[in-house]
Protein backbone atom coordinates (compact mmCIF):
# COMPACT_ATOMS: atom_id res chain seq x y z
CA UNK A 1 0.00 0.00 0.00
CA UNK A 2 1.37 3.74 -0.52
CA UNK A 3 1.79 5.46 2.32
CA UNK A 4 -0.49 8.86 3.22
CA UNK A 5 2.66 11.27 2.22
CA UNK A 6 3.28 9.32 -0.99
CA UNK A 7 -0.11 9.38 -2.60
CA UNK A 8 -1.25 12.51 -2.14
CA UNK A 9 2.41 13.66 -3.55
CA UNK A 10 1.13 11.70 -6.95
CA UNK A 11 -2.08 13.32 -6.66
CA UNK A 12 -0.45 16.73 -6.48
CA UNK A 13 1.75 15.94 -9.56
CA UNK A 14 -1.43 14.46 -11.61
CA UNK A 15 -3.39 18.18 -10.59
CA UNK A 16 -0.69 20.08 -11.93
CA UNK A 17 -0.49 20.65 -15.87
CA UNK A 18 2.44 21.64 -17.45
CA UNK A 19 1.50 24.47 -20.21
CA UNK A 20 3.99 25.23 -22.53
CA UNK A 21 4.45 28.87 -23.94
CA UNK A 22 3.46 29.60 -26.91
CA UNK A 23 5.89 30.47 -29.61
CA UNK A 24 5.11 31.90 -33.02
CA UNK A 25 5.79 29.07 -35.78
CA UNK A 26 5.73 30.10 -39.38
CA UNK A 27 5.34 26.25 -40.19
CA UNK A 28 2.39 25.68 -37.74
CA UNK A 29 0.97 28.66 -39.47
CA UNK A 30 1.46 27.28 -43.11
CA UNK A 31 0.33 24.46 -42.25
CA UNK A 32 -3.19 25.63 -40.68
CA UNK A 33 -3.56 27.90 -43.56
CA UNK A 34 -3.76 24.53 -45.55
CA UNK A 35 -5.99 22.69 -43.44
CA UNK A 36 -8.22 26.07 -43.37
CA UNK A 37 -8.51 26.57 -47.07
CA UNK A 38 -9.12 22.58 -47.39
CA UNK A 39 -12.02 23.07 -45.33
CA UNK A 40 -13.89 26.05 -46.68
CA UNK A 41 -13.13 24.83 -50.19
CA UNK A 42 -14.85 21.53 -48.91
CA UNK A 43 -17.60 23.33 -47.23
CA UNK A 44 -18.33 25.20 -50.23
CA UNK A 45 -17.96 22.07 -52.40
CA UNK A 46 -15.30 24.14 -54.78
CA UNK A 47 -11.60 23.82 -55.40
CA UNK A 48 -9.21 25.15 -53.53
CA UNK A 49 -7.77 27.27 -56.10
CA UNK A 50 -11.34 28.48 -56.75
CA UNK A 51 -11.18 30.44 -53.73
CA UNK A 52 -7.96 32.00 -54.39
CA UNK A 53 -8.04 32.22 -58.26
CA UNK A 54 -4.43 34.38 -58.57
CA UNK A 55 -3.10 31.15 -57.66
CA UNK A 56 -3.83 29.08 -60.59
CA UNK A 57 -1.25 28.37 -62.89
CA UNK A 58 -0.34 30.86 -65.31
CA UNK A 59 -3.04 33.19 -65.51
CA UNK A 60 -3.84 33.76 -62.29
CA UNK A 61 -0.12 34.88 -61.02
CA UNK A 62 -0.44 36.60 -64.44
CA UNK A 63 -3.60 38.64 -63.88
CA UNK A 64 -2.30 39.99 -60.59
CA UNK A 65 0.88 41.24 -62.31
CA UNK A 66 -0.73 42.80 -64.90
CA UNK A 67 -3.32 44.70 -62.27
CA UNK A 68 -0.63 46.04 -60.41
CA UNK A 69 1.73 47.07 -63.87
CA UNK A 70 4.14 44.49 -63.25
CA UNK A 71 5.72 41.97 -65.25
CA UNK A 72 6.16 38.33 -66.08
CA UNK A 73 8.52 36.28 -68.37
CA UNK A 74 7.23 35.85 -71.87
CA UNK A 75 4.74 32.62 -72.50
CA UNK A 76 6.22 31.86 -75.74
CA UNK A 77 3.99 28.83 -76.32
CA UNK A 78 1.36 26.65 -74.27
CA UNK A 79 0.27 25.54 -71.67
CA UNK A 80 -0.36 22.72 -73.98
CA UNK A 81 0.63 18.95 -74.07
CA UNK A 82 4.65 18.45 -74.35
CA UNK A 83 3.97 16.62 -77.90
CA UNK A 84 2.42 19.37 -79.23
CA UNK A 85 5.05 21.75 -78.31
CA UNK A 86 7.10 23.09 -81.53
CA UNK A 87 10.25 22.31 -79.91
CA UNK A 88 12.09 22.31 -83.31
CA UNK A 89 11.15 26.52 -83.69
CA UNK A 90 11.41 27.11 -80.22
CA UNK A 91 14.27 30.23 -79.73
CA UNK A 92 17.66 29.58 -79.02
CA UNK A 93 16.96 29.77 -75.34
CA UNK A 94 13.84 29.09 -73.45
CA UNK A 95 12.41 27.71 -70.25
CA UNK A 96 10.02 25.04 -70.57
CA UNK A 97 7.91 23.85 -66.75
CA UNK A 98 4.86 22.09 -66.03
CA UNK A 99 1.66 24.12 -66.56
CA UNK A 100 0.81 22.92 -63.21
CA UNK A 101 2.80 21.52 -60.12
CA UNK A 102 5.66 23.37 -57.95
CA UNK A 103 9.13 23.61 -56.88
CA UNK A 104 11.90 23.20 -59.64
CA UNK A 105 10.60 19.84 -60.64
CA UNK A 106 10.07 19.85 -64.70
CA UNK A 107 11.85 22.95 -64.91
CA UNK A 108 14.54 23.12 -68.14
CA UNK A 109 15.97 26.55 -68.71
CA UNK A 110 17.42 25.55 -72.41
CA UNK A 111 19.77 26.38 -75.19
CA UNK A 112 19.93 25.08 -78.39
CA UNK A 113 23.38 23.48 -80.06
CA UNK A 114 23.90 23.09 -83.85
CA UNK A 115 22.90 19.79 -83.86
CA UNK A 116 19.59 20.35 -82.63
CA UNK A 117 20.21 18.63 -79.01
CA UNK A 118 19.01 21.12 -75.97
CA UNK A 119 21.63 21.98 -73.16
CA UNK A 120 19.92 22.21 -69.81
CA UNK A 121 21.71 24.93 -68.27
CA UNK A 122 20.28 23.54 -64.86
CA UNK A 123 21.13 19.95 -64.58
CA UNK A 124 24.00 19.99 -66.99
CA UNK A 125 23.19 17.36 -69.69
CA UNK A 126 21.74 17.05 -72.74
CA UNK A 127 18.39 16.67 -74.20
CA UNK A 128 16.20 15.58 -77.41
CA UNK A 129 12.76 16.80 -77.84
CA UNK A 130 11.49 13.19 -77.30
CA UNK A 131 13.71 12.97 -73.98
CA UNK A 132 11.29 16.09 -73.06
CA UNK A 133 8.11 14.73 -73.91
CA UNK A 134 8.98 11.49 -71.96
CA UNK A 135 10.10 13.36 -68.96
CA UNK A 136 6.92 15.57 -69.32
CA UNK A 137 4.59 12.53 -69.99
CA UNK A 138 6.08 10.18 -66.91
CA UNK A 139 6.04 13.48 -64.40
CA UNK A 140 2.25 12.99 -62.89
CA UNK A 141 2.46 9.59 -61.79
CA UNK A 142 5.97 10.99 -59.99
CA UNK A 143 5.15 14.46 -58.79
CA UNK A 144 1.56 14.25 -57.16
CA UNK A 145 1.53 18.27 -57.49
CA UNK A 146 1.65 18.19 -61.02
CA UNK A 147 -1.33 17.05 -62.66
CA UNK A 148 -1.11 16.53 -66.45
CA UNK A 149 1.96 16.78 -68.98
CA UNK A 150 1.10 20.38 -70.36
CA UNK A 151 4.10 22.46 -70.78
CA UNK A 152 4.56 26.10 -70.59
CA UNK A 153 7.19 27.47 -72.99
CA UNK A 154 8.99 30.93 -71.20
CA UNK A 155 11.36 34.00 -72.28
CA UNK A 156 14.94 33.23 -70.48
CA UNK A 157 15.31 36.51 -67.92
CA UNK A 158 18.59 36.86 -68.17
CA UNK A 159 20.91 39.38 -66.16
CA UNK A 160 24.65 39.94 -66.51
CA UNK A 161 24.69 37.87 -69.71
CA UNK A 162 23.69 34.68 -67.65
CA UNK A 163 20.33 33.56 -66.99
CA UNK A 164 18.88 34.97 -63.54
CA UNK A 165 19.01 33.60 -59.88
CA UNK A 166 15.80 32.94 -58.42
CA UNK A 167 15.01 35.67 -55.86
CA UNK A 168 12.62 34.04 -53.09
CA UNK A 169 10.81 37.01 -51.30
CA UNK A 170 9.27 36.64 -48.30
CA UNK A 171 6.62 39.34 -47.85
CA UNK A 172 3.59 39.37 -44.97
CA UNK A 173 1.78 42.30 -46.03
CA UNK A 174 4.11 44.66 -47.52
CA UNK A 175 6.69 43.69 -44.69
CA UNK A 176 9.88 41.62 -45.78
CA UNK A 177 11.35 39.47 -43.52
CA UNK A 178 13.29 37.33 -45.86
CA UNK A 179 15.05 37.08 -49.16
CA UNK A 180 16.71 33.58 -50.34
CA UNK A 181 19.17 33.66 -53.34
CA UNK A 182 19.22 30.42 -55.30
CA UNK A 183 21.47 29.25 -58.08
CA UNK A 184 20.39 26.67 -59.89
CA UNK A 185 22.88 26.20 -62.57
CA UNK A 186 25.73 23.78 -63.77
CA UNK A 187 23.96 20.70 -61.81
CA UNK A 188 24.48 21.88 -58.43
CA UNK A 189 21.96 24.43 -56.25
CA UNK A 190 23.63 27.23 -54.47
CA UNK A 191 22.06 29.40 -51.95
CA UNK A 192 22.55 33.35 -50.07
CA UNK A 193 20.40 34.50 -47.56
CA UNK A 194 19.93 38.05 -46.49
CA UNK A 195 18.07 40.68 -44.82
CA UNK A 196 16.02 43.27 -45.98
CA UNK A 197 18.57 45.48 -46.16
CA UNK A 198 20.78 43.04 -48.15
CA UNK A 199 23.05 42.39 -44.91
CA UNK A 200 23.10 38.40 -44.15
CA UNK A 201 20.59 36.27 -42.56
CA UNK A 202 22.49 33.74 -41.30
CA UNK A 203 21.51 30.12 -40.45
CA UNK A 204 18.01 30.93 -42.12
CA UNK A 205 17.90 26.98 -42.77
CA UNK A 206 18.89 23.98 -40.72
CA UNK A 207 20.85 20.92 -41.90
CA UNK A 208 22.31 20.64 -45.05
CA UNK A 209 20.72 23.92 -46.55
CA UNK A 210 22.27 26.01 -43.91
CA UNK A 211 25.46 27.65 -46.18
CA UNK A 212 26.27 30.63 -47.62
CA UNK A 213 27.60 30.04 -51.09
CA UNK A 214 29.40 32.59 -52.98
CA UNK A 215 26.87 34.35 -55.16
CA UNK A 216 26.46 38.17 -56.96
CA UNK A 217 24.72 40.59 -55.36
CA UNK A 218 21.82 41.51 -57.12
CA UNK A 219 21.46 44.20 -59.89
CA UNK A 220 18.03 45.72 -58.73
CA UNK A 221 17.83 45.23 -55.16
CA UNK A 222 15.29 48.21 -54.36
CA UNK A 223 13.08 47.17 -56.83
CA UNK A 224 13.34 43.47 -56.18
CA UNK A 225 11.99 44.49 -52.78
CA UNK A 226 9.23 47.14 -53.76
CA UNK A 227 8.00 44.22 -56.65
CA UNK A 228 7.44 41.82 -53.66
CA UNK A 229 5.79 44.30 -51.59
CA UNK A 230 3.54 45.24 -53.89
CA UNK A 231 2.25 42.27 -54.71
CA UNK A 232 2.03 40.70 -51.46
CA UNK A 233 -0.23 44.02 -50.08
CA UNK A 234 -2.48 43.38 -53.07
CA UNK A 235 -3.35 40.17 -52.51
CA UNK A 236 -5.97 38.58 -49.38
CA UNK A 237 -2.72 36.65 -47.75
CA UNK A 238 -1.18 37.29 -44.15
CA UNK A 239 2.06 35.83 -46.06
CA UNK A 240 3.22 35.14 -50.11
CA UNK A 241 6.53 34.46 -50.91
CA UNK A 242 7.30 36.07 -54.47
CA UNK A 243 9.41 34.52 -56.70
CA UNK A 244 11.37 37.35 -59.12
CA UNK A 245 13.65 37.22 -61.72
CA UNK A 246 15.94 40.06 -62.57
CA UNK A 247 17.10 41.41 -65.88
CA UNK A 248 19.84 44.14 -66.19
CA UNK A 249 17.13 46.81 -66.61
CA UNK A 250 13.95 45.08 -65.14
CA UNK A 251 12.57 42.91 -62.46
CA UNK A 252 9.80 40.07 -63.02
CA UNK A 253 7.58 38.12 -61.21
CA UNK A 254 7.41 34.21 -61.74
CA UNK A 255 5.36 32.26 -59.14
CA UNK A 256 3.24 33.42 -55.74
CA UNK A 257 3.36 30.44 -53.63
CA UNK A 258 1.48 31.07 -50.11
CA UNK A 259 2.78 27.50 -49.19
CA UNK A 260 6.61 26.94 -49.57
CA UNK A 261 7.78 23.37 -49.73
CA UNK A 262 10.43 24.24 -47.81
CA UNK A 263 9.23 25.79 -44.92
CA UNK A 264 10.28 22.80 -42.48
CA UNK A 265 13.63 23.40 -43.84
CA UNK A 266 13.91 26.48 -41.54
CA UNK A 267 16.10 26.80 -37.97
CA UNK A 268 14.31 27.31 -34.86
CA UNK A 269 15.19 30.88 -34.74
CA UNK A 270 14.52 31.58 -37.99
CA UNK A 271 10.90 29.86 -37.34
CA UNK A 272 9.75 31.90 -35.10
CA UNK A 273 11.28 35.40 -36.59
CA UNK A 274 8.85 34.11 -40.00
CA UNK A 275 5.87 33.02 -37.47
CA UNK A 276 5.87 36.86 -35.42
CA UNK A 277 5.96 38.34 -39.27
CA UNK A 278 3.04 36.32 -40.42
CA UNK A 279 0.86 37.23 -37.05
CA UNK A 280 1.80 41.11 -38.10
CA UNK A 281 0.75 39.98 -41.55
CA UNK A 282 -2.02 38.94 -40.31
CA UNK A 283 -3.22 41.86 -37.91
CA UNK A 284 -2.76 44.12 -40.61
CA UNK A 285 -5.02 41.85 -43.09
CA UNK A 286 -8.00 41.90 -40.39
CA UNK A 287 -7.53 46.01 -40.14
CA UNK A 288 -8.13 46.18 -43.90
CA UNK A 289 -10.98 43.88 -43.80
CA UNK A 290 -9.87 42.05 -47.51
CA UNK A 291 -11.67 39.08 -48.26
CA UNK A 292 -10.06 36.21 -47.40
CA UNK A 293 -11.34 34.14 -50.35
CA UNK A 294 -13.78 34.26 -53.02
CA UNK A 295 -16.96 32.72 -51.97
CA UNK A 296 -18.35 33.96 -55.36
CA UNK A 297 -17.35 30.70 -57.19
CA UNK A 298 -19.55 28.70 -54.38
CA UNK A 299 -22.55 26.90 -56.16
Amino acid sequence: MLGRATYWRLRQKRRVRRVQPYTPSFIRHVEEDIRILKLVAANASVDPFDLWPFMRKGRGVREVVEELGLTAPKVLYGPMPSRDVPWDVLPSSFVAKPATGSSSRGVFVMRRSKDGVFDDLMKGRRWTAEDLVRQYEKLPSNWHHVLNDEVLIEEVVESRGRPSYDWKVYAFRGEIALIEQIDRLGGATRFRHYLPDWTPALHAWSGRYDREDPLDAPVRPDELLQTAAAVSSALPLPFVRVDLYESDTQVFVGELTPFPGGSVEHSPAWDRILGEAWERGEADLRVTGMPRYDLATAP
